[in-house]
């Protein structure tokens, strides 16, 4: 839990804070690493 986002699950490998990425769904939220954020970002949207 956290104040800002509320509850969600984490799925990380690294601690770096340029790496996560929040998934912000209807149904819940998670914070991921994916090894290229900005790659990851640009596919999904």
């Amino acid at each position: 839990m956290n104040k800002k986002y509320g509850i969600f699950r984490a799925y990380v490998t690294t601690g770096a804070k340029s790496h996560l990425v929040l998934v912000d769904t209807p149904a819940t939220r998670v914070v991921i690493t994916p090894e290229d954020p900005d790659q990851f970002i640009a596919h999904v949207s």
